[in-house]
């Protein structure tokens, strides 16, 4: 709304505010103004209730309102070039947010009992699994989830999965979440002499060596990606050979002896243009 009063000759500045105004503004444009005032405020009422809309002409927006129970539509549509627009993963990540947080991984391998732990605080839970080569949901005649505290559910399988047989995904309904959140859970590694690991399967993983091992290049790597492994030495000193493929710096050597017991932690960075990289590894 604009108001232009039509041309008056100015006041001196002996006369008083009132009269001064009053001889600036004639009746037509106090009628104009009474009658802009009613529509503003009718407007505003209906905004201020939660069931308006507020365009301003020149697109500027410094403090807006909303009454909590109202409607906030987040999507630009074409008929309402005013919303805020989000891209799909923004509206994800605001998915993940109302709901309280979600987290999914491969099932562990090799118990009919495995525990997931997925730090999210509530045992308001929605728990599905499915078949990594299928695509099917497992029914409760296959899964059972139970909820064992805030933080860890247990699956009860009939039959032990295999390893990247199946993939879980859990989602919170409650916004309380434990600190910190575990984004990359451990995924639980097979043991073999000669490790190729499929970096598509997680970020994370933990492997109990029970002989020596030889470390060749993941496959299935995305640009940028970093992998942790960790290696716990069962039953004796255990030593993991860098394969050929895998690059390293000189302070890297090109093997890794963990004390029987222990554990070593090896954290890989993949680019696409140039491969596998070691970063770090260490025994402790």
């Amino acid at each position: 709304m604009v108001f232009t009063p039509r041309a008056q000759p100015w006041v001196n500045d002996t006369q008083a505010g009132g009269t001064a105004l009053a001889n600036a503004i004639d009746a037509e444009d106090l009628n104009r103004l009474e009658g802009n005032d009613a529509d503003l405020n009718a407007r505003l009422g209906t905004i201020e209730a939660g069931n308006g809309t507020a365009t301003p002409n020149d697109g500027s927006v410094r403090d807006i309102h909303v009454a909590p129970t109202a409607a906030i539509s987040l999507d630009k549509t074409a008929d309402s070039v005013s919303r805020l627009a989000m891209t799909a993963a923004e509206r994800s990540k605001l998915s993940t947010l109302q709901l309280g947080g979600i987290v999914s991984g491969y099932v562990p391998a090799g118990s009919t009992t495995p525990s997931i732990v997925h730090a999210l605080g509530t045992v308001d839970l929605l728990v599905s699994v499915h078949n990594e080569a299928t695509g099917a949901f497992l029914d409760t005649e296959v899964v059972t989830p139970t909820t064992l505290d805030a933080n860890t559910v247990r699956l009860t399988f009939a039959t032990a999965p295999t390893a990247n047989q199946y993939r879980y995904t859990i989602a919170a309904k409650s916004a309380a979440l434990a600190a910190p959140q575990v984004r990359d859970i451990p995924v639980v590694q097979t043991y073999a002499a000669s490790l190729t690991l499929n970096a598509a399967a997680g970020n994370s993983r933990i492997m109990t060596a029970t002989g020596n091992v030889t470390l060749n290049e993941p496959t299935g790597g995305a640009d940028g990606q970093l992998l942790l492994l960790k290696v716990i030495a069962s039953g004796a000193q255990r030593v993991v050979t860098f394969g050929g493929a895998l690059k390293r710096p000189t302070t890297i050597a090109s093997t890794l002896t963990i004390a029987s017991g222990a554990r070593g932690h090896i954290g890989l960075s993949y680019e696409s243009a140039y491969g596998w990289t070691v970063v770090t590894a260490f025994a402790a």
